[in-house]
């Protein structure tokens, strides 16, 4: 069972400081607020921990969120284990930047709204810079804490996505390759073998000894696919039918990923609100 954020024991919250302006990239959150939290962090027992981060329970309204907001959890996972985020011998740092808790003098301790002023993807920035200094760093899920944005359509999603792909594999060519292999290889490549067996069975062209293997192996890795993917489907209350749509999305991952790839090799940068980040770090406003 995923962990789950539930209580902060002894805690006071008061305003601190209205320091935020222009010179800092904050615009990137819904809502901004400073607080100073005198608490002992421990979900679930443990801790304690200088910065706690729940990923919400986001959106699923729309068809295409309910076949892309699954699997971009899933993948979310994959990346950063969030085993190993909570581990403090492990170099893995990640957080959710819609719901992060850290304790403040451990914020300025790793240079605050300073030092990742620069950065698109700024939770996992702030969660790397914690734990670089030593801070410990818990990262879970919570049913209870729920996202109010929407992405009705693929264009958003497609947006959403492709904004941070690029950024997230370091702007390496060959970790871009390694990942459409295994998109391709892991996800999508059974339901396309199990259809390429059955029509060449069908038309006699492959012996059905072999094509019935090709079908059971093929089923098979279909089957634990979605047995992987169905955590994710049941946290975000949809339809488990969509649990075996991993070939599908897996396609359109890999898309976002090359288109990400692509803006950055045509000079466009990685765009989002209404900026545009590009591998230095610098951002611009258009």
């Amino acid at each position: 069972m995923a962990p789950t954020a539930r209580r902060i024991r002894r805690s006071q919250i008061r305003s601190i400081s209205r320091d935020f302006n222009e010179n800092y990239d904050l615009t990137q959150f819904y809502n901004i607020l400073n607080i100073e939290v005198e608490a002992e962090i421990a979900p679930d027992g443990w801790g304690p921990f200088d910065l706690v981060s729940v990923m919400a329970r986001l959106n699923t309204g729309s068809f295409w969120e309910k076949l892309l907001i699954p699997p971009f959890v899933y993948f979310f996972q994959l990346l950063y284990p969030f085993r190993r985020v909570r581990d403090s011998t492990s170099r893995v740092a990640a957080a959710a930047g819609g719901c992060v808790l850290v304790r403040r003098s451990v914020y300025e301790a790793a240079g605050g709204h300073g030092a990742i002023r620069g950065e698109l993807i700024d939770d996992v920035a702030l969660a790397k810079l914690v734990k670089r200094t030593g801070g410990k760093l818990w990262l879970g899920l919570d049913e209870e804490i729920c996202s109010i944005r929407t992405y009705p359509r693929l264009r958003e999603l497609w947006q959403m996505v492709s904004r941070s792909a690029f950024v997230q594999l370091g702007f390496r060519f060959d970790l871009l390759i390694l990942v459409v292999l295994g998109l391709g290889f892991f996800f999508v490549a059974p339901p396309v073998v199990i259809g390429a067996a059955g029509v060449q069975v069908a038309q006699g062209t492959l012996v059905a000894s072999v094509g019935l293997r090709a079908l059971v192996w093929a089923g098979l890795a279909w089957i634990l696919q979605a047995r992987a993917l169905l955590p994710s489907v049941r946290h975000h209350r949809v339809p488990v039918v969509f649990s075996i749509t991993l070939p599908v999305s897996g396609v359109l991952y890999g898309l976002m990923t090359l288109s990400s790839a692509w803006a950055h090799v045509f000079g466009r940068g990685q765009e989002w609100k209404g900026r545009t980040y590009r591998e230095s770090g610098s951002r611009s406003a258009d």
